[in-house]
């Protein structure tokens, strides 16, 4: 998928999140209308945001949210090396993570986007980093995958302005966090 996933069923106002729960984000709104959330600039650039359950029951039909696995079929098809698919943090081999930003400087500052994949740096909703709320917009392109990590995370991609690399880590599922789609096969 070229965009980030822009489907919003419902908003939901949750003090904590939600690991169990779908819940829906636009970034910077904290209503409930979904009107309002739809007319918003950050939701028609950016997408929403999607708690780990939203985020897999989400993707339309005939296409599914990647799992850990997907996403390191397209680092290695980048240009990451082998020894880093499997590591955890900033793995910089293949400069993916400037492959997959949008090109230009309208959002990020001048990747080479050579995927047509088109990361935007839609930030977060997070819940768990000692800090509640939205944060990052501008600066960082929070994915996640469809691979859980134990009983209450998940694998997740990330890219950040000034960083050629991507990283791979998890983050708790109750997060909010873009989602891009992948065609079944």
């Amino acid at each position: 998928m070229a965009q980030n996933l822009a489907y919003l069923p419902v908003l939901t106002i949750t003090p904590n999140g939600s690991s169990t729960n779908p819940v829906y984000y636009v970034y910077g709104y904290k209503g409930t209308d979904l009107r309002v959330a739809h007319a918003k600039d950050l939701y028609f650039t950016y997408g929403a945001l999607y708690n780990w359950e939203a985020a897999r029951i989400s993707c339309p039909s005939g296409w599914h949210l990647p799992t850990d696995g997907e996403w390191k079929v397209l680092e290695k098809y980048l240009g990451m090396r082998d020894q880093e698919l499997d590591g955890t943090d900033w793995r910089l081999s293949g400069s993916v993570g400037d492959q997959l930003k949008e090109s230009g400087t309208n959002h990020w500052h001048g990747p080479s986007n050579s995927t047509g994949i088109t990361a935007l740096p839609g930030g977060m909703m997070a819940y768990n980093m000692g800090y509640t709320g939205f944060m990052d917009l501008g600066g960082a392109a929070y994915f996640w995958s469809a691979t859980a990590y134990q009983t209450l995370g998940a694998w997740i991609r990330f890219l950040a302005s000034g960083y050629p690399g991507m990283d791979r880590h998890y983050l708790g599922r109750q997060d909010g966090l873009s989602v891009r789609c992948v065609k079944d096969e």
